[in-house]
């Protein structure tokens, strides 16, 4: 298949193109295929987002030109035929334009993984329209004469802001899999209504989404939360029972809807997280922290996540109770937190939890006004080493993990103010601890 394009929004393209230059750009080419007498629209996302009156961040053509002719008349240098296969061709602009991809006009025939067709041939302008997931991504616009072509009904889904899947949503589905979670994420996203008969289709279909990789649901998964409608699509997820089946660990216990509306209200008042921080908002169980390392195992595995994403969601979860705590949190615990890398994504998450509750908001409070200390005062140089332990005589081990630190908390608990209080302090704890063992 062509390379995916990654996006984070609904359905935008992460760029860093300039967005009037890829919008001259994807003209031109449509405009030099006209030249050579072919017929060529912008295609998919971008006729969506261009009669939303938003900037698309990539552009589609597609094409009554083959794909060797493609080829011949960008040249090869300008061109990559990684998805050659299937009729797409990407052209290379110069790198404030981007790249568009130009396919040909096609119909695809059997999906036997359910995710790829196993076979396709050039059509029509209609046919290919016909094969594509969802009438509003399904129009084609033609930028030199400024109209829509519309063969599925789109251009009124759009209107009424309705995602409706193009023909028999049960085929559509059974085709591809992932349509599943797009018509979620496009449902959530524009702020639409899911169409009954194809809501009904995905319902049926939800327990079908293990066809699909676990890093493409994962891909659409951080489309879906870090986008401000990340509740509704949380929620539309549950209703259809997708999430049951692509996040179990998130399945309530006891109380399902009570915990639920919780959860969707974390969801929704979470400012700007991270995808760590609302995965850990859909996973939040605080009677059951202890049991988030097994949780966040077992998803990173299944949907094969970063390590700095598993190991963010997991010391988020451990350490969000730790916060709201506030002043009444033992110092050196809370100041190993407070210093940790990730500690703002901690923050974002505490906040939400915190909600308008005075005495969380207080907790939080007290957070960010050791965060606004000096760095050397809030995690002011150790005042001794695993170098000092030595040259006291005692043997390397285990042992020093703990006599250094014992002396660090007492340290950032104001009971040593120099090296050498602290090395009589390890000193005494390692003469007692040799004394109970020559006892025993």
């Amino acid at each position: 298949m062509p390379a995916r394009k990654r996006d984070f929004g609904y359905d935008g393209a992460m760029t860093h193109c300039d967005p009037a230059a890829a919008r001259k750009f994807a003209i031109q080419v449509v405009r030099r295929l006209r030249e050579e007498g072919y017929q060529a629209f912008w295609a998919g996302g971008c006729v969506r987002d261009h009669l939303l009156g938003v900037v698309p961040h990539d552009y589609d053509v597609a094409t009554g030109a083959r794909p060797d002719e493609i080829r011949a008349l960008f040249g090869k240098r300008r061109t990559l035929a990684l998805g050659a296969a299937f009729g797409v061709i990407t052209v290379l602009g110069r790198k404030v334009e981007g790249q568009v991809e130009v396919a040909t006009f096609r119909s695809d025939h059997g999906y036997s993984d359910g995710r790829h067709p196993d076979q396709v041939t050039f059509s029509s302008p209609e046919e290919d329209a016909k094969r594509r997931d969802f009438t509003i991504n399904g129009m084609f616009y033609d930028p030199l004469e400024d109209r829509v072509i519309d063969y599925v009904g789109g251009e009124e889904d759009l209107r009424q802001r309705r995602i409706r899947a193009i023909g028999d949503p049960a085929a559509r589905f059974a085709e591809d899999q992932l349509r599943l979670l797009r018509a979620i994420r496009f449902t959530a996203g524009l702020a639409a209504d899911l169409d009954p008969e194809t809501a009904a289709a995905v319902t049926r279909w939800a327990p079908r989404i293990d066809a699909v990789s676990g890093e493409r649901i994962a891909e659409e998964m951080r489309r879906m939360l870090v986008h401000p409608t990340r509740a509704r699509a949380a929620d539309l997820l549950r209703q259809c029972g997708l999430l049951d089946a692509i996040l179990p660990e998130s399945r309530p216990p006891e109380e399902p809807l009570e915990r639920w509306a919780q959860i969707l209200r974390l969801l929704e008042v979470l400012q700007r997280p991270s995808f760590s921080v609302a995965l850990a908002a859909l996973l939040w169980e605080p009677q059951q922290v202890e049991l988030a390392g097994d949780f966040v195992a077992t998803l990173s595995r299944r949907w094969r996540l970063s390590n700095a994403e598993s190991v963010t969601v997991l010391w988020v979860l451990q350490n969000a109770g730790l916060i709201l705590q506030g002043s009444t949190a033992r110092w050196p615990q809370l100041q190993r937190v407070l210093i940790h890398p990730q500690i703002q994504e901690l923050m974002v998450f505490a906040r939400g939890l915190a909600g308008s509750c005075p005495e969380l908001q207080a907790a939080i409070a007290y957070s960010q006004e050791a965060l606004a200390q000096e760095p050397g005062h809030l995690n002011p140089p150790p005042l001794i080493s695993g170098a000092d332990l030595t040259d006291l005589g005692i043997p390397p081990g285990p042992i020093y993990s703990h006599l250094l630190t014992s002396a660090r908390d007492a340290q950032l608990e104001n009971q040593v103010h120099d090296r050498e209080s602290a090395l009589q302090l390890v000193e005494k704890i390692w003469r007692n601890k040799s004394a109970i063992r020559s006892v025993s």
